[in-house]
């Protein structure tokens, strides 16, 4: 290959990639704290949707009696964001992964597969 012709390449990948990659980004940050590398470092970071998830969990499985009111409506409103980042990585998934790997076959190049596992499935 030329080097012009590389660089079209790369500005295509690049076209595609970056935006796919920044939006992978931004579903893990709204998911996990993965800045927080000691208990202090919580401090400085705020935690995510599933230590938040988490803690709802740890009050209603403290208590003796049924979950209250205000412990539903925490669920629910977490699991309504938790949700929408799966919408969001499902369009990733079904929209920018086949782009991504139509160009890769265009191209030549290997691909990437991504395997559907059936939610219960082993690893």
């Amino acid at each position: 290959m030329n080097s012009v012709k590389d660089s079209a390449i790369i500005a295509n990948f690049q076209k595609i990639t970056k935006p796919m990659l920044k939006n992978m980004d931004d579903l893990e940050q709204s998911l996990l704290q993965n800045k927080a590398k000691a208990t202090q470092d919580l401090l400085a970071y705020p935690i995510r949707l599933n230590d938040k998830m988490a803690g709802v969990a740890g009050v209603v499985s403290s208590a003796d009696a049924k979950p209250t009111k205000s412990s539903y409506e925490v669920y629910d409103d977490l699991g309504g964001k938790i949700d929408g980042t799966s919408q969001k990585l499902k369009k990733i998934i079904d929209e920018d992964v086949p782009a991504f790997n139509n160009l890769v076959k265009q191209n030549q190049l290997p691909a990437i597969n991504l395997k559907q596992k059936k939610i219960g499935a082993t690893l």
